[in-house]
């Protein structure tokens, strides 16, 4: 493992690439190969049986809209904060939520144009952008630390659960947000390598600027919470390059102020449908912290969920509590992989040869970024109001997978005896290896199941019975239900009625339903339940006379409850009115 550590220092020693021993083209030789296995990697350990778990409602949230698009008939999705415009022959997407862009429905719209939309296709695509943002990440990787840290840090990303499993049952947006990153962070690195090289032309900088700026823009766009990690990177720039990345900047905005134009002008173009509706996202932004969007069980769920996305363990525990982030703690089963242990050895390692190594002014100026922007990504997230689920977490990748990488070469440099480079190599394979177990624990999980409860495969099992049945109608009674009922059985009849409930403005109201036995209301409960209004219905319905109604459980393939559907085989009526604040009342009464 010749050593990809140290700096070549230009004209101002700011991210610079390592120097490396072998021609060009043995590196590039060896980048293609080392990508493809790790493409493979990750597609044998989480690229199998797409079609389970179940879709989760805010699975199909972005791909709703590419299928309206795509509809002759097609019309807007009614999810409050997203936006669509009539453009291109339909209804075309441009944000998803006030802090959330519809890249990811915009790049499903060809994907279901020639694969059709089904729950498959979307995953293959999810997955295929996650790929994608692997080899954006070993880009990256290649231009700061060579191309052998690279491939290291890729292998760890490749084969860690948490990125695995977010990119195939993506929610957050992770998937092609992790690709505008990398790749716009990659050509970004390479515009300042080249501008800090005397042999370049501005015309080489300038474009790979406007690149770079174009992704990042995009990254942004795609959501908002990524913004503080570029803050992050900006600030750990600033730490590890101190005056250089000052005289870097400085010197490039002079000599070619074009190229600095291209980033802002790109950014801005890449980023254009949120800064449009960036009042809307600050306002959202406001309302959450003015009304105490930080709370203690916040930081606590912030601090477990940093730990078990880093630890390889947030989606088995997830599919085991079925999709309740609230109780997903309490399993004691996930298997845990060991790149969380890795990651803190390798930071503490990295700042402590940083500290010796400053003394003699050899400190490694890239491993320093990597360790600022690491520990300060972190801590930025950790104050971003609400932001406690995997995929803000994610936003880091793959910095944690490069500092253990950075780490690992740097110290198989350091240590010359056979003996501890032997030890860093079973170090590394034992990370490698306890990954690989965790992942493979999660799939059984899917496979054996089907997904549990808000993410199981009686939903869609339950919605093709129902297809079958001319004349049915579906009332979803709590959230959950419609948008994957929506996306798999087009030709059921969907009603959400429990959002007008739900709406301040709406809450007074009274709303009143005839039914008959083609209806079929659905709910969750116990644990699984959003709101409280399915656990009223359910006791409304079971004060009727037994003959009359039919209450039927729905299981997941371990035989655990996913949720229950009710059916009056009789007309009726249904009244809900406001009890008090927060409560509601059923009642319904049959009709002969």
């Amino acid at each position: 493992m010749r050593g990809a550590s140290r700096n070549v220092k230009g004209r101002h020693g700011a991210f610079v690439n390592p120097s490396e021993r072998r021609t060009r083209s043995a590196r590039t030789a060896e980048l293609a190969v080392g990508c493809f296995l790790l493409c493979a990697l990750a597609l044998g350990l989480g690229g199998r049986q797409l079609d389970v778990p179940g879709l989760y409602y805010d699975e199909v949230i972005q791909a709703e809209p590419a299928v309206q698009f795509l509809a002759d008939a097609g019309r807007p999705v009614e999810v409050p904060g997203m936006r669509t415009v009539r453009a291109f022959g339909g209804w075309f997407p441009l944000m998803t939520q006030s802090y959330m862009g519809a890249l990811k429905s915009q790049a499903l719209i060809p994907v279901f144009a020639v694969f059709g939309a089904t729950p498959s296709s979307l995953r293959a695509a999810t997955f295929f952008f996650g790929l994608c943002g692997l080899l954006a990440a070993v880009a990256w990787g290649t231009a700061l630390l060579g191309s052998r840290p690279a491939l290291l840090a890729g292998t760890l990303l490749a084969v860690d659960p948490s990125f695995l499993f977010a990119s195939r049952l993506d929610w957050g947006s992770f998937a092609i947000g992790l690709l505008c990153r990398c790749l716009g962070l990659f050509w970004f690195t390479r515009a300042v390598q080249l501008a800090d090289d005397a042999d370049a032309t501005n015309s080489a900088v300038t474009w790979r600027m406007a690149a770079a700026g174009l992704l990042l823009g995009a990254g942004l766009y795609n959501k908002i919470d990524v913004a503080v990690v570029f803050a992050a990177l900006v600030v750990a720039a600033g730490i590890a390059f101190r005056g250089d990345a000052l005289r870097c900047a400085t010197s490039l905005a002079t000599r070619n102020t074009l190229a600095v134009v291209a980033l802002g002008v790109a950014a801005a173009l890449g980023a254009a449908p949120l800064l449009a509706a960036l009042g809307d996202a600050t306002d959202a932004t406001g309302a959450l912290v003015s009304g105490g969007g930080m709370s203690s069980a916040d930081w606590n769920e912030k601090l477990r969920t940093a730990v078990a996305t880093l630890d390889g363990s947030y989606m088995h525990r997830l599919m085991l509590a079925g999709g309740d982030f609230e109780s997903m703690y309490g399993d004691p089963r996930p298997g845990a992989g060991g790149f969380f242990t890795a990651f803190l050895l390798g930071l503490a390692y990295l700042i402590a040869t940083a500290v010796h190594d400053a003394r003699r002014d050899r400190a490694n100026r890239i491993n320093v970024l990597l360790v600022a922007a690491s520990l300060l990504g972190a801590l930025f997230i950790f104050f971003t109001p609400r932001a406690v689920r995997i995929h803000h977490v994610l936003n880091l990748a793959p910095l944690p997978h490069l500092v253990v990488a950075a780490a690992v070469f740097d110290a198989w440099r350091r240590f010359g005896t056979r003996a501890l480079r032997v030890g860093v190599a079973a170090a590394t394979a034992a990370v490698l290896a306890s990954s690989i177990a965790a992942s493979r624990a999660t799939f059984d999980e899917l496979r054996e199941t089907g997904g549990r409860g808000r993410w199981s495969n009686a939903l869609a099992d339950f919605g093709r019975e129902l297809e079958s049945e001319p004349g049915c109608e579906v009332l979803s009674l709590d959230w959950g239900f419609h948008g994957p009922l929506r996306f798999t059985s087009r030709d059921l009849t969907l009603k959400e009625p429990f959002w007008s409930w739900w709406r301040p403005a709406r809450r007074n109201a009274r709303w009143t339903h005839d039914g008959d036995e083609h209806h079929v209301y659905l709910v969750h409960e116990g644990r699984l339940a959003v709101f409280d209004y399915g656990a009223e219905f359910l006791a409304a319905a079971r004060a009727l006379d037994p003959g009359s109604v039919t209450i039927r459980r729905h299981e997941d393939g371990g035989g655990d409850p996913a949720f229950t559907s009710i059916r009056i085989g009789a007309p009726h009526r249904v009244d809900h009115t406001p009890r008090q604040p927060g409560q509601t009342r059923f009642d319904i009464q049959l009709r002969r």
